[in-house]
Order: C-alpha cells, then sequence, then structure tokens
C-alpha cells in the first residue's frame, strides 16, 4: 500500500503542473460516490505519453471516468489514476449485469494518432462491487474512494477501436407461411451505415439477400426487422453484417431457421415463380428410397429429369435453358405420383 500511495502522489503531482485536451468521447457526470482506478498504462510495451488518456466505460459504454496520463522519466513509467462513478445510461439507477458487480471496459485514447485502444487482456472488463442495501435490484452506490487496480500495468495495443459500438441487443427470428422475418435491436450505434443480411444454406457459405439502413449515431433503442420471402427448404442460417460509414463492419452472432414444407405428406416447390433453380421438399415417407424427379410442360414433355439419393429431403433442380412458362413437377415414387405447379419466369 506504501507503494501505491507513492504512486498516486507523484501522479497526482504531476497533474497539478500539466494539463492535456481531454476527448469529448471521454466526458463524464461524477455522482455521490466512486472506486479509484490507479495503474501503470503502456502502449506496445513502451510507456505512454503525458497527454494520452484512460476512460472507464459501463456497459452501456456510457463513460463513467476519465483521467489523463502522466508520464514521470525519473522512474521511466506512465501512470494514471482516475474515480470511476456509479452511472447507468438508461435512467432510474437500474444495474447494468448479473447482481454484486457491475462491468468497466477501460478504453486509452492515445494521443500521437488520436485513436481508441482496449486493452486486450483479462484486467478489462473489470467487475466493481457495488452497494444495494435493501437487495432491491438497485445500485445505491460504490463505496467511496476505494481502490479496484493498483501496482499494475495495463498494456495497451491495436488495433483500434470504438468508445461507442454498434452494441446489438439481441438478432431472431421465425419462419411463418413460406417466409421467414428476421428481428433486431441496438442499445447504441456510432457512424453505423447499414445491415446487410446475409442468409447460408450450409452454415458455411453466406450469399447477400438483402440491406437495412443504420441510424448513424444514436444512443438508446431501435428495433429493425427483414422478411426474407424467398428461404431455403429445411434450414437457413442468417447472420447480420453491420457496416460502418468508413467500411468497417462486423458480423452478428448466427441464427438458424427451420422453413417446413407442405403437411400432408405431399412435395413443396421453393421459389415459385422461379428463374434460376428450384428447389423440392419431399415428405418425410419417401425419404427411404431413391426418387425419380421430373419437370414437363404443359403437353406433357419432359425438359428435366433428376435421380434423388435416398435419405435427401432436398432436391435442388437447375432451371438454366428452360423457357419461362408453366410447368408441373413430379415425383415418382413408385406406383406413387406427386405433383405440383411451377412457374419459370
Amino acid at each position: 500500500m506504501l507503494r501505491t500511495a507513492f504512486i498516486l502522489m507523484i501522479i497526482f503531482a504531476f497533474s497539478v503542473s500539466v494539463s492535456w485536451a481531454q476527448p469529448a468521447e471521454f466526458a463524464y457526470s461524477s455522482s455521490g460516490s466512486s472506486y479509484i482506478f490507479s495503474s501503470r498504462i503502456q502502449f506496445g510495451g513502451v510507456p505512454a505519453q503525458t497527454g494520452d488518456w484512460i476512460g472507464a466505460f459501463d456497459f452501456d459504454y456510457n463513460c463513467a471516468g476519465a483521467a489523463q496520463v502522466i508520464y514521470n522519466g525519473t522512474f521511466g513509467i506512465a501512470l494514471t489514476a482516475l474515480n470511476v462513478y456509479a452511472k447507468d445510461g438508461f435512467g432510474g439507477g437500474e444495474i447494468d449485469c448479473t447482481p454484486g458487480c457491475e462491468p468497466f471496459t477501460l478504453i486509452y485514447w492515445r494521443m500521437a494518432d488520436g485513436l481508441f485502444y482496449q486493452v486486450p487482456n483479462a484486467s478489462s472488463p473489470v467487475s466493481i462491487p457495488y452497494v444495494d442495501g435493501n437487495n432491491d435490484g438497485f445500485i445505491d452506490g460504490y463505496s467511496t474512494f476505494q481502490a479496484i487496480l493498483s501496482g499494475v500495468t495495463l498494456n495497451f495495443n491495436g488495433p483500434p477501436t470504438s468508445v461507442l459500438p454498434v452494441e446489438l441487443l439481441y438478432f431472431t427470428g421465425r419462419a411463418k407461411d413460406s417466409e421467414v422475418t428476421l428481428q433486431w435491436a441496438t442499445a447504441t450505434e456510432l457512424d453505423n451505415s447499414h445491415f446487410e443480411v446475409e442468409r447460408s444454406a450450409d452454415g458455411r457459405e453466406y450469399e447477400f439477400i438483402g440491406k437495412v439502413q443504420g441510424a448513424g449515431t444514436h444512443q438508446g433503442l431501435l428495433e429493425y426487422d427483414f422478411t426474407d420471402d424467398q428461404p431455403h427448404l429445411g434450414l437457413n442460417y442468417y447472420r447480420l453484417r453491420q457496416v460502418d460509414f468508413d467500411g468497417a463492419f462486423e458480423y452478428s452472432n448466427v441464427v438458424a431457421i427451420e422453413v417446413e414444407g407442405k403437411a400432408g405428406g405431399g412435395i413443396s416447390v421453393f421459389p415459385n415463380p422461379a428463374s434460376n433453380q428450384v428447389e423440392v421438399g419431399l415428405p418425410a415417407q419417401l425419404l427411404d428410397q431413391a426418387l425419380d424427379i421430373t419437370i414437363r410442360d404443359l403437353s406433357g414433355k419432359i425438359v428435366l429429369r433428376h435421380r434423388q439419393p435416398a435419405g435427401q429431403r432436398i432436391a435442388q433442380l437447375p432451371l438454366e435453358g428452360i423457357p419461362s412458362g408453366y410447368y408441373t413437377v413430379n415425383v415418382q415414387a413408385g406406383s406413387r405420383l406427386l405433383t405440383e405447379k411451377l412457374i419459370v419466369e
């Protein structure tokens, strides 16, 4: 503790004589209770410089405290100490994590390049105990001026990060009447240009199927939705590609949605109308045998023949070279014939 106290004395002594512009993103409001964060600061293994800043951001990415870094040439170290205040971005004092703690992410602003960085180790996020005296799930406050980190070194490095990323609250979907509706919501957005919706039939290769505009920079709940009116039969895998104005992007979690074929033992044709390819959904009771599938024009002429192996529920039929018009898809299973209309565009 003596060593920690000595370090803090050096920091405060330098802070009196040195003052550098605080990044606008590190603006915060103080409150009646706080914890002190103190640490040695490095960037890429080298002591940080006077004029750099450290900010603590809560679960909602609101700044809850910040202080500049002071480099001491005598000891060859860079130090900081800042108060981390109780704060809740949604108002009302609700706790932003599981009972007993609140996570804070430490962000470093480097004056040399004007970029933000996050420490890439287990020291961030830090969890700060709070007081909930009556156990009502609301923060009563933090014990004043207690050190949560001291005598440690935090080494920041690239790649740069954002102090207000697009925070995705959820991404879900459901199938209804041969369509899939996707829904998602964000809590915060920074420079969010748009979302690209991607779909995959196997969970590996994805294709772009639509775009939804983002809100740019926004704090607070925003809800989005997108309808896929031509999903594959069977499992469909969906993900979001969130794209910033500068072209940076990141992917969401993947959701898997099952699209069922027709009830009653019939076949399903998807999409319909179709142009390049059509998928034929086969009833489960026929999957124990190989099947002959044909496409016929209205005169009964076969324009495509396909042999479907046993055990495969979805038959994918190419339509290249087939003129636009009305056709029938026919599945022969022994003496049983199943038929469905098809329009080729």
